[in-house]
């Protein structure tokens, strides 16, 4: 009984040995892969350190390329901003009236056919406004001189100071003016003292004519002046020379 006891003991001992056996033979294998996992692991990790090392040098290249680029578009704005201003400077030399300068940006915008069509737009615009002015002169030039020749008693607009005054023979002047013209002896026509009748006059004055001192303002015109006494200036505004000093600044 004791025998079959010791003989199962060395059985079970025999076992345990196996099982050291087989254990022992894993662990070393396992120590195995650990090592060479651990070579893996720095092949890696030196794999990394060369990405780090080239992603430094691709963003320092990077940042070198981008610095010229912003240098060199830095340079090209401060000079295109100065030549602008010096650009512009010019052009406001060049232009001689605040019709220009109000529409330079138009103008310059503009393509060459829309420069040329404002060009003679305006200088149509000119003509026509010189044509209108000659006519009003014309006319006023005829009727001074239709009121000269009649004689009907309408007086040419004085000025006397600041204010202008129409004299006409059927309208009433103020008391404090007819006063001052009757006591003068310059009126048409005074009141009688306690009848409110007028009086008329048999001889109206006749004022001097005096020659204008300004070249803008119309000679003024009395009854018996011939026509060629009433002094009519001539306004010429379509200058050639103006004309074509504005389409050299289109060009």
């Amino acid at each position: 009984m004791r025998d079959g006891e010791a003989g199962r003991s060395n059985l079970n001992l025999s076992e345990v040995d196996d099982s050291l056996g087989k254990a022992l033979g894993h662990s070393n294998e396992l120590e195995k892969r650990a090592q060479h996992l651990q070579v893996h692991f720095q092949k890696a990790m030196k794999g990394i350190g060369d990405i780090n090392r080239l992603c430094d040098e691709a963003c320092a290249r990077r940042m070198r390329i981008l610095r010229a680029r912003y240098t060199f578009l830095y340079a090209t704005a401060t000079v295109l901003v100065y030549v602008s201003e010096a650009d512009a400077s010019v052009a406001r030399n060049q232009r001689k009236s605040q019709w220009f300068e109000k529409r330079v940006y138009f103008v310059r915008s503009s393509k060459w056919s829309d420069r040329r069509a404002l060009l003679n737009r305006s200088a149509h615009r000119i003509h026509d406004l010189n044509e209108r002015l000659q006519q009003l002169i014309k006319v006023s030039t005829d009727g001074r001189e239709s009121v000269a020749s009649a004689g009907s008693g309408v007086e040419v607009p004085q000025k006397r100071g600041a204010e202008t005054r129409m004299k006409t023979s059927k309208s009433k002047p103020s008391a404090v003016i007819q006063q001052e013209q009757c006591r003068l002896g310059k009126a048409n026509r005074c009141p009688v003292q306690g009848t409110g009748d007028y009086l008329e006059t048999t001889t109206r004055p006749q004022a001097a004519a005096r020659p204008s001192s300004n070249a803008h303002e119309l000679s003024k015109a009395e009854p018996g002046m011939s026509s060629s006494q009433c002094e009519v200036p001539q306004l010429h505004l379509t200058n050639p020379g103006v004309l074509k000093s504005a389409s050299e600044l289109m060009l």
